[in-house]
């Protein structure tokens, strides 16, 4: 998407690059733009993972940063269906912790002996 990337200021481009810019969602009289950071697990580490889209009167683009190109999602469903499944990762991710944390504090009120409470 040549023309989205001329429209696009170029300082909202290089937040739109960042992988560390946090969420924001920027309203400008050409186009919106939501930056959504979200968690996901790889091995044992929690990293973070921004996913850039740009809305104009025309449709709806997604930033693929591998490609460092725009993909026209042209319906709001399909930016809808991209986000729940994301979401919905999180969601597990958030449960599976919560359910870490809860059997953690049950041993620690048990008095269970086990090495490294805190490290765990």
């Amino acid at each position: 998407m040549k023309n989205l990337f001329e429209k696009v200021d170029s300082f909202h481009l290089s937040d739109i690059k960042n992988p560390t810019h946090p969420s924001i969602f920027i309203e400008e009289s050409a186009y919106d733009i939501l930056i959504l950071v979200l968690p996901y697990k790889e091995g044992k580490h929690l990293k973070m993972e921004s996913h850039a889209f740009v809305f104009d009167h025309e449709s709806y683009y997604y930033f693929d940063k591998q490609k460092a190109e725009f993909v026209n999602f042209e319906t709001m469903q399909r930016v809808y269906e991209f986000l729940n499944e994301k979401t919905n990762h999180v969601m597990k991710l958030v449960a599976s912790m919560h359910e870490s944390i809860d059997l953690m504090e049950e041993a620690l009120y048990d008095n269970a002996n086990f090495s490294n409470f805190m490290h765990y």
